[in-house]
């Protein structure tokens, strides 16, 4: 009974990281929009639910059929742009948009944040 008990402790404690989460197997994605070539370590982002209003880069839980993550870049002058990206787990196709600029913390900000000015198209590697 004891070696019954003592085997099934250890299992336990051994199959303890079975499971670790899915932030600890996010990959590196290489992309290609337009002309440029961008590298995302997903493994960088914070996720968004452990997210603070001074975040500038944030991941959505990841699904089954794709990536969602955000970027907030501080354009130098008081203003700020969002960017959206969506990666096809399955073709790797990623679609990107672009906020108009605008002043972060205002009323409407976050209404601004989610508009599209500009969207683009690309392909990455790694997606799966």
């Amino acid at each position: 009974m004891k070696k019954i008990l003592g085997v099934l402790i250890l299992s336990l404690l051994l199959s303890g990281n079975a499971y670790a989460g899915w932030f600890d197997k996010l990959p590196v994605l290489a992309c290609k929009i337009g002309d440029d070539h961008i590298t995302y370590d997903l493994r960088k982002y914070i996720p968004i639910d452990k997210a603070n209003k001074n975040s500038k880069t944030l991941l959505f839980e990841p699904t089954d059929e794709q990536y969602r993550f955000f970027e907030y870049l501080d354009q130098g002058d008081g203003t700020v742009r969002t960017f959206r990206y969506t990666v096809n787990r399955y073709t790797g196709i990623v679609n990107l948009y672009v906020s108009p600029i605008h002043v972060d913390g205002q009323t409407g900000s976050l209404a601004n944040s989610l508009k599209t000015e500009y969207s683009y198209n690309g392909i990455c590697t790694g997606a799966k």
